[in-house]
């Protein structure tokens, strides 16, 4: 402890309890400053930490903090929490950042070699086989690459990545001990990793890393299947419609000043209520063009 880990609010107090002056001269690193140090602990029911107490200090910040998506500087925070309620003092933060690494680094690897351990041959089998070929259609790199445009054979790619990675068999259950900010670390290591350096880690890791990636990537492959799905059904119906819209249109085109044969038809009809059709309507548009009038409304319709 150095002087200016100190309040300076709280060294005017003890000064002033004690009748001293705020100088503080006093050295922190003096072999009379540990003494005292310790003898406060002491008084205090604290005991230096042993290399038992450090052990145990770390095991459970294992079981504790282990698959939280927490930083380093959290573990450190919470590993003094704990030290204070063991009653050990760790003397100085270095020591409980290593511990903290050391407690961090030694979940990673329990955890992935206890994932790794749930694969059959088969599975194991699969990995080794996306690892040596990377740019094939289900190798290690394709399996993070993007669904692509909404094309035809966009969708039979991504539902062949889909059915590659659920013939793994992967132990889903397992994510439920781990949090998903957790989980997203390792496949961004994962992602940034080539398939080269993905055969360097030991394999229980290699194979814990995979899996891990895999169980994240898996509804990412989900949802960009359905996502190209429904945009093509999507781009289907707007064919659809356009086509039926266009003959529509051709229809209405195919019979010229159609408007406004109607509303003489019409007027014609008024004048001569009692009239035959033949005498007041066909001199007005014969009878081959109101059977293209007809016969171009019964289709439409």
């Amino acid at each position: 402890m150095q002087q200016s880990h100190l309040d300076p609010d709280v060294i005017v107090y003890v000064a002033d309890q004690i009748g001293a002056t705020d100088d503080l001269s006093y050295s922190f690193s003096s072999d009379t400053a540990r003494r005292q140090r310790a003898g406060i602990l002491d008084f205090l029911g604290f005991r230096c930490a042993s290399d038992r107490d450090r052990s145990n200090l770390q095991a459970w910040m294992i079981d504790q903090l282990g698959g939280r998506d927490l930083s380093l500087a959290d573990w450190v925070e919470r590993g003094y929490v704990q030290a204070r309620q063991m009653s050990v003092f760790i003397p100085s933060e270095k020591i409980m950042e290593r511990l903290a690494r050391a407690a961090r680094r030694g979940f990673r690897e329990g955890y992935l070699a206890r994932v790794a351990s749930r694969l059959s041959a088969e599975t194991v089998k699969q990995f080794e086989w996306a690892l040596s070929d990377p740019l094939a259609i289900t190798g290690f790199q394709r399996l993070k690459d993007d669904v692509g445009a909404a094309t035809l054979d966009s969708v039979l790619l991504a539902a062949q990545k889909v059915s590659f990675v659920e013939a793994l068999d992967l132990p889903l259950d397992i994510l439920g001990d781990v949090e998903r900010g957790w989980v997203m670390r390792i496949a961004r290591q994962v992602e940034g990793e080539t398939a080269s350096e993905m055969r360097r880690h030991a394999p229980e890791q290699r194979f814990g890393l995979l899996v891990v990636y895999l169980m994240h990537r898996r509804s990412q492959l989900i949802d960009g299947l359905i996502d190209l799905l429904l945009e093509v059904v999507h781009r289907l119906g707007t064919r659809s419609c356009r086509k039926v819209i266009q003959g529509i249109a051709a229809d209405i085109g195919a019979v010229h000043g159609k408007e406004r044969l109607l509303v003489e038809i019409a007027m014609a009809a008024l004048d001569h209520p009692d009239g035959r059709i033949e005498d007041v309507i066909f001199p007005i548009a014969g009878a081959a063009k109101l059977g293209t009038v007809q016969h171009r409304g019964v289709m439409r319709l």
